[in-house]
């Protein structure tokens, strides 16, 4: 089975892109998800094993809850929440397609400060859960005048780490966010991966799914 993830440090238009995926392609061959129920414990364990070592057990185990759904059909997963659980047994697996996007620094640590203001829930987790972000401790966003440094030495360590643990990926692919969302390199970052002629409008990819920015 086919498995395409989008990994990124979040904030980069993913939610978007799943939307776009699920306008064009049939639900009949395709299971496209952004946040499923295992993503924000995948994140926070995936952020202790930054720092722990990684726990190939524990990452098989999330990896299977989190597709089992798909039954058969081509996975593909734009949930930057599970970006650090996928199990080696899975990156070096031929038909697992790792396709990592990067935000421009200063953009992304401004809007993943912004959404922390902005959405009640993206506050919580961001002040009061333990590990929900590298480097962070609880209540800094508050506290701390100086969150966006550390919001871009988040970015640094993420970025860093998926080069380093994804690059092995036999279809492993670095794009910058500004340019997944140009007409033709995004119907041909379809093709190359998916193995489809699809067409996506300007128009469509000119549309966003928030106002967060």
């Amino acid at each position: 089975m086919r498995k395409i993830y989008f990994v990124s440090t979040g904030r980069c238009g993913t939610m978007r892109l799943a939307e776009i995926l699920r306008n064009y392609l049939s639900e009949d061959c395709y299971y496209i998800t952004h946040q499923m129920k295992m993503s924000r414990v995948s994140n926070i364990i995936g952020n202790i094993m930054y720092y722990c070592g990684q726990w190939e057990w524990m990452k098989n185990k999330l990896h299977q809850t989190i597709i089992k759904n798909s039954k058969g059909k081509v996975f593909i997963s734009t949930d930057p929440l599970i970006s650090m659980i996928i199990p080696r047994k899975c990156i070096i697996d031929n038909d697992t397609h790792i396709i990592h996007i990067v935000r421009n620094k200063e953009e992304f640590a401004e809007s993943f400060f912004r959404i922390s203001r902005n959405r009640f829930m993206s506050f919580i987790a961001h002040n009061l859960v333990p590990f929900w972000q590298l480097g962070i401790w609880p209540l800094e966003n508050v506290f701390n005048r100086n969150i966006n440094l550390k919001y871009k030495r988040l970015w640094e360590n993420k970025n860093k780490w998926f080069r380093k643990m994804y690059q092995e990926n036999s279809h492993y692919e670095n794009i910058l966010m500004k340019d997944l969302f140009k007409k033709d390199e995004f119907n041909s970052l379809l093709r190359r991966h998916l193995d489809v002629d699809v067409f996506v409008s300007a128009g469509d990819l000119k549309v966003k799914s928030n106002n967060t920015k």
